[in-house]
């Protein structure tokens, strides 16, 4: 159905270089627009108020990859970061029931806070956003809340997937395996100077690139070469 669906269409419009490559045997590249998702700076304000020590992971706790990615920052990056931090927590958050990511609230340093109405304060209140997991329009959104919000994030190479502009050691720290993840959650931990430039840099980025006037003016610019094509095949 959906190349039924392509074949019908004047433009595609997709979120990241990932999605359009994706389509790219299903529509020429002329029909094909790429524009960056947006979100509210204001609602997602920058705040620098995170406690010391404190790393979060945000997701849907009953998405399997997200599970596996609370279970491995639970069972093996946070006890590798609590060998360099002592005191390190993790806080597991989300918006649906916990399911089973609940079981690891019972291990030490971990707290796992499901139901929340409002993922922001969660957010805002550490030191570090975490993403260990895999790709996807979820996991890029809950990044770029992160980039905005003003927490530094460490994050796998799969879940940068799909945010073309943001550069490893930049915006954010890229690492993959559980070792990596936790020096770099460590790193960011002891070095505030390091933290507070990755923070800034991704802020800048968020309202460069994702603010509403940045994607309607993108947007603008696909409707108005869309309407300009019928005048063009009638002259």
């Amino acid at each position: 159905w959906a190349r039924d669906w392509f074949g019908g269409v004047s433009a595609c419009v997709v979120d990241s270089e990932h999605d359009r490559r994706a389509l790219a045997d299903h529509l020429p590249s002329e029909r094909l627009e790429v524009i960056a998702g947006g979100i509210d700076t204001e609602r997602y304000a920058y705040r620098r108020i995170g406690e010391p020590g404190r790393l979060v992971f945000t997701g849907n706790l009953g998405a399997p990859s997200d599970l596996e990615a609370a279970q491995r920052l639970a069972t093996s990056i946070l006890p590798r970061v609590r060998r360099r931090v002592a005191r390190a927590q993790l806080v597991i958050a989300g918006t649906d029931t916990a399911g089973r990511a609940r079981e690891l609230g019972r291990l030490e340093g971990v707290r796992v806070d499901a139901r929340l109405g409002d993922l922001r304060p969660s957010v805002w209140g550490a030191a570090v956003y975490v993403s260990p997991a895999a790709g996807g329009s979820d996991r890029t959104a809950r990044i770029v809340e992160s980039l905005a919000l003003g927490t530094p994030v460490v994050a796998s190479a799969a879940s940068l997937s799909r945010l073309d502009a943001v550069e490893p050691g930049h915006h954010v720290l890229a690492a993959d395996g559980d070792a990596d993840v936790a020096d770099a959650v460590a790193l960011l931990m002891r070095e505030p100077v390091v933290a507070s430039t990755l923070a800034r840099n991704a802020r800048a980025l968020v309202e460069r690139a994702r603010g509403w006037r940045t994607v309607t003016q993108r947007y603008e610019a696909v409707y108005r070469r869309l309407g300009e094509r019928p005048l063009e095949r009638a002259a």
